[in-house]
């Protein structure tokens, strides 16, 4: 069967597309400053129906005027993987993060996880990226696509930096994230607020991270 991205669709303010067909169907939650371009490499290889969006703020979905919280992004995951009936769901950086907060109000919600990188669980970030990440803010909320570029490009490891065509994608990245308000986050939020949701998991769920 050949796989080909369909374009995309709207549900509320959130941008969504949708990979192949059939059963299963899994929901990618991407991390912050990212779009579905992020997930997308993620859900290449995986069986059945992927579905990816923006978060809230992201990408193509409605921009944000106060800023997000765990809670609002957990809201826009679970709403894209009700409507589309996934059983499975991937999260990704801050993605990972709205997922822990959907199972605080459903542990049993779905029957396979799996956390890639994700930025916090039950703490704060203290390793200084939320600081590197301010700086990025600061060149969004300035228009500055060279600063923005320059800063996506720092946080790549050197090896992938020199590949072909990588300084153009990053440009085109910058570009993006400059013509909208920056991602910020409501106040100092946490996924969970202690890891009890995650002794609830449904008896033969698989997380994997």
């Amino acid at each position: 069967m050949t796989v080909a991205l369909a374009p995309a669709t709207r549900l509320g303010g959130l941008n969504v597309v949708v990979l192949g067909e059939g059963g299963p169907v899994t929901v990618f939650a991407h991390g912050l400053g990212g779009s579905v371009a992020e997930t997308r490499p993620l859900a290449t290889r995986v069986e059945g129906t992927r579905v990816l969006f923006d978060l809230p703020g992201h990408g193509d979905s409605a921009a944000l005027t106060a800023g997000w919280d765990y809670d609002l992004l957990a809201d826009a995951l679970l709403c894209v993987a009700d409507a589309y009936g996934a059983t499975r769901a991937v999260g990704l950086s801050l993605g990972a993060g709205a997922l822990l907060r959907a199972l605080t109000r459903d542990p049993r919600r779905f029957e396979r996880l799996a956390f890639v990188l994700p930025a916090a669980i039950d703490g704060t970030r203290r390793d200084g990226a939320t600081e590197r990440l301010r700086v990025l803010g600061d060149a969004i909320v300035a228009g500055d696509a060279d600063a923005a570029a320059e800063f996506l490009l720092s946080e790549l490891p050197h090896p992938v930096r020199s590949r072909r065509g990588i300084e153009l994608l990053v440009r085109r990245r910058a570009v993006q994230l400059v013509a909208r308000p920056a991602p910020e986050p409501a106040y100092d939020d946490r996924p969970l607020h202690d890891r009890v949701p995650l002794g609830q998991l449904e008896p033969g769920v698989r997380p994997h991270g």
